[in-house]
This record gives structure tokens, sequence and C-alpha cells, in this order.
């Protein structure tokens, strides 16, 4: 016979890191409200999950709207190392695609992330640097990064 024995341990499989993603076009909203949350580890939920959404290239144009790069622009200075990567990974995500590259530039992006050519952290260092060269891959993108 069963028992109703409840165990306090979370169910196996489950992943901390990752963060449940909202249906539809409430998704990116949401997504920019916890980026802009003061808990840490729902910062670093939202930017992985961010980073995974933003592979479809409807999510592009969408987070140019929502404001997620303005987001993502103050989260490159965090203190913690993990958001400033996942930060630099969307970063690179977004500049894969015309519409992004233009938007980075736009926004005075190419400055911001080149500050992070310095980062202790090699990771955020190689990203940034892969996000810049990204943005240059177009003669309007290169023109800006050389001036």
């Amino acid at each position: 016979m069963g028992s109703t024995k409840i165990s306090c341990n979370p169910p196996p499989l489950i992943d901390p890191t990752r963060a449940t993603i909202a249906f539809g076009d409430r998704a990116l909203p949401r997504l920019n409200r916890e980026l802009n949350s003061d808990v840490l580890i729902t910062r670093q939920q939202s930017l992985k999950a961010l980073s995974s959404i933003l592979h479809d290239p409807e999510y592009i144009a969408g987070s140019l709207k929502n404001g997620i790069v303005h987001s993502l622009k103050t989260l490159l200075t965090d203190e913690d190392v993990t958001v400033r990567q996942l930060c630099v990974e969307c970063l690179f995500i977004i500049a894969s695609y015309a519409i992004g590259r233009t938007a980075l530039i736009e926004l005075d992006m190419i400055n911001s992330v080149a500050k992070l050519f310095d980062d202790p952290d090699v990771v955020v260092r190689l990203k940034a640097h892969k996000t810049v060269e990204m943005v240059a891959e177009s003669p309007f993108g290169a023109q800006a990064v050389s001036g």
C-alpha cells in the first residue's frame, strides 16, 4: 500500500537555473522585468532563458521593442561573473542578426561591450570580442567599430 509521505527534496532532473517562460507576447516583457530584479538567481535564470529563446529570429525584434538591450547594457557591469557571461552571450546572439547589429550600433552598445575586454574572466573577454567581431561583419558595423 502507498503512503502519503511528502519529501522536502526537489524532484530529480530539475534545473534551478531554468526560468519558466511565459507564452506568446508576454514572454519578453516578463523576462525584461526579471532582468531588472534585485535577486541574483532571478537575473541568472532570466538571462539563461533569454539566451535560449533568442535563437528564434522572431524574438530578436521583440527584444529590441521591449527594451531588453537596455537592460542588458546595465547588466554588463554586474558584479556576478555568470550574469556578465550570459549577458554578453545574449548580445552576441542579437548581433548575429542584421537588425540586432543595427540596434547595437544605434544604442551605442559597442563601447559598453568593449569595456569588457579587460574583464578578469576569460569567458567574458572572449564573448565580448566575438560580439564586437560580429558587429564588424557589416560595412556599417565596421565603420562604427573603427571610429
